[in-house]
């Protein structure tokens, strides 16, 4: 039987916050050597642009995100009382800090405040043999 548990307020957007600024960053990021092929020779200028397309739209995508989540977070905040300047994710006290530090305290946070049921979960995983040929027709381990 499942049950169920409170999520701590604010961790939906602070997930969405730290998933959306994560995807930001790799969308930034310049291609390092990944445009060469096994022979070292550079492909063609497409399969370049194409990447450089790509990014572009996933950069476009994640910032209207953001602004999406921005508005989602100031209409609910009379029923939920969510405040982003509050939060350490949204307001870190470094503001240095990465979205890895982010993720990292929201771990933290989630661990601390669903401490038991993560703890009988992971129990009850535990008192159980898995093999993955539980989750698919093929096992290479029968």
């Amino acid at each position: 039987m499942a049950s169920s548990t409170a999520v701590p307020l604010g961790f939906h957007y602070e997930t969405k916050y730290v998933v959306l600024s994560y995807l930001g960053l790799l969308a930034q990021e310049k291609p390092q050597g990944q445009y060469l092929s096994p022979q070292g020779a550079q492909p063609d200028v497409a399969s370049q642009s194409l990447d450089k397309e790509t990014l572009l739209k996933v950069k476009a995508e994640t910032e209207e995100e953001l602004k999406s989540l921005d508005k989602e977070i100031s209409e609910a905040f009379a029923s939920t009382g969510f405040d982003r300047h509050t939060s350490p994710v949204f307001s870190p006290a470094h503001p240095e800090s990465s979205v890895e530090d982010c993720l990292a305290h929201l771990g933290d946070r989630v661990s601390q405040e669903l401490r038991e049921p993560l703890y009988k979960a992971l129990q009850k995983l535990l008192s159980q043999f898995w093999c993955p040929s539980s989750c698919c027709d093929t096992c290479s381990w029968s």
